[in-house]
């Protein structure tokens, strides 16, 4: 999984006013598009233009706490294609005419990084994630308190005994939990 983020033009049948943030884009259809955007100073000439290119199917308009939001659907959309293998985490307006986006990328093969090319998008970064071990609630827990009480520590400020009373638990289970959490950390250290 990667997280990427991209500069990317703003779509003129996007630009409604003042726009503070998308808040959801997604593909639509075959080749289209459709986005909730937050608007902060509504410009009545860009929502009517907007309204007549022949690109936009529909576009809604709600006041809501001094902002308007405003969701808009196009039968073209090259930009919310670009989300069709992905998810949109953030986007926020930068200075000029484009916007930040931040997309998580399940399977990066595939997803093709010449798709941006087209669309005169700019990575900007691109962050490989890594899993962490799947600790049950209680493993973590455990681990926590031992790590915070200085059980890792050399020497040690802390004993199995000392971290059960802490956790109402008998050193056994405190015991054998901490060793099933270290285990799992281990095998993914050790494996990857």
């Amino acid at each position: 999984m990667i997280e990427m983020t991209l500069r990317v033009p703003i779509q003129k049948e996007f630009d409604l006013g003042k726009i503070i943030k998308i808040e959801r884009a997604q593909p639509y259809d075959e080749k289209g598009g459709k986005a909730l955007l937050r608007v902060g100073e509504k410009s009545e000439d860009k929502i009517r233009a907007a309204i007549s290119s022949p690109n936009v199917l529909r576009v809604d308009l709600s006041e809501t706490r001094g902002d308007t939001i405003a969701s808009i659907v196009l039968d073209r959309c090259k930009i919310c294609r670009l989300l069709e293998d992905s998810f949109l985490m953030e986007a926020r307006k930068e200075k000029g005419d484009s916007m930040l986006w931040k997309i998580l990328v399940p399977d990066p093969s595939s997803f093709s990084i010449d798709r941006l090319k087209d669309l005169k998008a700019e990575v900007v970064s691109i962050i490989q994630l890594t899993e962490k071990p799947t600790l049950t609630e209680n493993e973590d827990k455990v681990l926590r308190v031992a790590f915070d009480m200085g059980y890792f520590e050399v020497p040690r400020k802390a004993r199995i005994r000392d971290i059960a009373r802490r956790l109402g638990k008998s050193p056994s289970t405190v015991n054998e939990t901490l060793r099933r959490a270290e285990k799992k950390i281990l095998e993914k250290c050790v494996e990857g």
